[in-house]
């Protein structure tokens, strides 16, 4: 049963009413009889269609899409400016997975000795995790509509294919969901990804590496690097702990439940954020969401338990401690 707990990702830690509305909201949305998204056979056409389309035009599309990116986290621009951050970015194949899918028991057991915190860690990296993937859902997917003029001059065949892409996914992930779960278990490959690694050439720099066969997921997969970049310093501070932790919880078959209700839960949270924290502006997210993981795993852990469980004390409790930060950023 130990082996079991650690397993399991971010769903296990919602309440079903959350659940069942992420899902009716999203289903809601592919299949608006007015605009319906497409199959899930046609996004996987588009799939292999998409990277034939780009062809020739990738330096182009990989330039868009840094100088989108850029945009959406100039902090990570600047680090980058600073030597700091190494971006290593293509369109293309991507390739096998940096780490296994479960750490050891016995690296656990010393990590659990060493941190009495630990298992609230491995629920707050779930729920950081699930933050990642939803924000890399709704702004990576999302910036396509941002670029729809650079990309028409481009190609103008582009775009259309891309958004069908973008809101045929929801359809794509939430029927498809056990499937692939199962191939994100067992297959050693990835079809795209980002990866947050210390560059070993030269000491204090970080490398961003992404890779994905098309735009879209490009763009997702960098919005992913940023957020994975930002939350390691929200790592126990023992290193040994803090990659156990990661060793848990940032593997691939939890990404599709990630994706599914990260969406969801993130869309409330900037909801509360935007609606009824006093003071507050888009621009400061970043800093924000910094500031609250940095709040420790149980204050934290309870702040997303009362958001997704609707729990007004614990929700005005969040929108006061919000308030307190936006005050000194």
């Amino acid at each position: 049963m130990k082996r079991i707990l650690f397993e399991r990702p971010v769903s296990d830690y919602l309440p079903d009413e959350f659940k069942k509305g992420a899902k009716d909201a999203s289903k809601r949305l592919y299949d608006d009889p007015t605009n319906p998204a497409p199959s899930s056979n046609q996004v996987g056409m588009l799939m292999m269609a998409l990277p034939r389309m780009e062809s020739g035009k990738s330096q182009q599309l990989v330039n868009l899409a840094l100088e989108t990116f850029y945009k959406m986290y100039p902090h990570i621009k600047k680090l980058v400016d600073q030597g700091k951050i190494k971006m290593d970015v293509a369109l293309g194949a991507a390739g096998g997975r940096m780490k296994t899918q479960m750490p050891s028991q016995s690296s656990i057991q010393k990590a659990k000795e060493q941190d009495p915190d630990f298992e609230e860690r491995v629920k707050q990296r779930h729920f950081i995790n699930a933050k990642t993937q939803g924000k890399a859902w709704l702004d990576g997917f999302g910036s396509i509509k941002k670029m729809k003029d650079k990309l028409d001059a481009i190609d103008p065949n582009l775009y259309q294919s891309y958004d069908g892409f973008v809101r045929g996914a929801s359809r794509f992930y939430w029927e498809n969901t056990d499937m692939l779960e199962r191939m994100a278990s067992t297959g050693a490959g990835r079809m795209a990804y980002c990866d947050v690694y210390p560059d070993k050439s030269k000491q204090g720099v970080w490398v961003i590496e992404v890779r994905a066969p098309h735009l879209p997921l490009l763009m997702h997969e960098l919005v992913k690097g940023a957020e994975y970049y930002d939350s390691l310093f929200s790592l126990p501070g023992k290193k040994e702990v803090g990659d156990t932790l990661m060793g848990i919880t940032d593997v691939h078959k939890h990404e599709i439940q990630n994706m599914n209700y990260g969406r969801a839960l993130w869309s409330k949270i900037r909801y509360i954020l935007e609606e009824f924290v006093s003071g507050y502006d888009q621009s400061m997210e970043n800093d924000l969401a910094f500031e609250l993981e940095g709040l420790g795993p149980q204050v934290y852990n309870k702040f997303m338990d009362g958001i997704v469980s609707d729990n007004n004390k614990i929700i005005q409790e969040f929108i006061a401690k919000c308030e307190e930060i936006v005050e000194h950023l």
